[in-house]
């Protein structure tokens, strides 16, 4: 495990929780 696998394993959680993000703004 390296660095690539860290910004892979930041990258997946970033998208995650935009992806929570934009369904609370939707239901808004």
């Amino acid at each position: 495990m390296g660095i690539s696998s860290l910004v892979l394993f930041v990258g997946q959680i970033r998208e995650q929780s935009f992806k929570a993000n934009e369904g609370q703004i939707f239901l808004r």
